[in-house]
C-alpha cells in the first residue's frame, strides 16, 4: 500500500525522488535531544557538515539526538519478535508523509509509497550501525554503513549514500531518528539531502532536501518484505528527484 501518492514517477524511483523533488510543510520536534554540536562525533559531522545539520535541524524539523549510549535497536525491537532476522529488525512508516521540504518549487501534495526501514548490525564499541531502506515493491538503499547517536532510549542513525550515473559519483544523506519503545519506533522522523548531485538537473540542489514522518506517529515492528525489490532501475535517488511540472 502507499500512503500519498505524489506522481507516477516518484513511486517509480524510490527514495531517490524524494531526494530530487520538492516542498513544505511543519514537523514536529519531540524527539528531545542536546544541541551541542561537540557532541557529535567527527565521523558524524563527516556525514553531515555544519551546514547540512542546521538545514536537517532548523528548515526540516528533525530532532537529532546526541549523545554516546544510544538503545541497542536490535535488542531492544527483536525481544519482541519470534526471532531475530540476521539482517536485523524492520519497522514500516505508514503512512509515509512528507512534512518539510528545502526544495525550490516543490509540490506539498505529493504522496509516497509507505517506507520499510531495516537497522542491523549495530556495534555498541564504535556505535557503527547498517540501515536499509525499501518500498513494498523497490529497494531504496540496502546496507548502508552509518553510525548512530542517542541517549536512553532516544536516537539518531546517519549514513551517506553514494550512486554512479553516467560516470559520476551522487551523494545524498540520509537522517533517521526516533525513540525505541516495545512496538517500535515512536516519533519517527527521516531526512533526505543532497550532498552532491554531480551537475545533474532533475536531482534536487546541493544542500537542499526533504523530511518525512510516519503519519501515526509510530513505525510499527514488521517483516522485511519478500522478494526481489533489485529488479526495478535502482533507486537510491528517487526521494532526491525533482517533481516533473503539473
Amino acid at each position: 500500500m502507499y500512503s500519498r501518492l505524489i506522481k507516477p514517477i516518484a513511486l517509480a524511483t524510490g527514495i531517490c525522488t524524494i531526494l530530487m523533488c520538492t516542498t513544505s510543510c511543519n514537523i514536529f520536534n519531540s524527539n528531545g535531544g542536546n544541541n551541542s554540536d561537540d557532541e557529535l562525533p567527527p565521523e558524524v559531522k563527516e556525514i553531515v557538515p555544519d551546514d547540512l545539520l542546521a538545514t536537517v535541524e532548523d528548515s526540516l524539523g528533525v530532532s537529532v539526538n546526541r549523545g554516546s549510549s544510544p538503545p541497542n535497536i536490535e535488542s531492544l525491537l527483536a525481544g519482541t519478535q519470534k526471532a531475530k532476522p540476521p539482517e536485523g529488525v524492520t519497522v514500516i512508516m505508514e503512512p509515509f508523509e512528507l512534512v518539510e521540504t528545502v526544495v525550490p518549487d516543490d509540490d506539498e501534495d505529493q504522496l509516497f509509497y509507505d517506507m520499510y526501514v531495516r537497522m542491523g548490525n549495530q556495534n555498541t564499541d564504535n556505535e557503527e550501525i547498517d540501515i536499509s531502506m525499501r518500498h513494498r515493491q523497490q529497494s531504496v538503499s540496502t546496507g548502508l554503513g552509518g553510525y548512530i547517536t542517542g541517549e536512553d532510549s532516544s536516537f539518531t542513525i546517519f549514513a551517506e549514500q553514494e550512486s554512479e550515473r553516467e560516470g559520476e559519483t551522487i551523494r545524498s544523506v540520509r537522517v533517521f531518528s526516533g525513540i525505541v519503545t516495545e512496538d517500535g519506533i515512536d516519533n519517527p522522523q527521516l531526512a533526505l539531502m543532497m550532498k552532491e548531485n554531480a551537475g545533474f538537473d532533475d536531482i534536487i540542489p546541493n544542500g537542499t532536501g526533504r523530511s518525512f514522518d510516519d503519519g501515526d506517529g509510530l513505525a510499527e515492528i514488521d517483516e522485511w518484505p519478500e522478494g526481489d525489490a533489485s529488479q526495478s532501475e535502482p533507486s537510491e535517488l528517487i526521494l532526491l528527484e525533482r517533481l516533473p511540472e503539473k
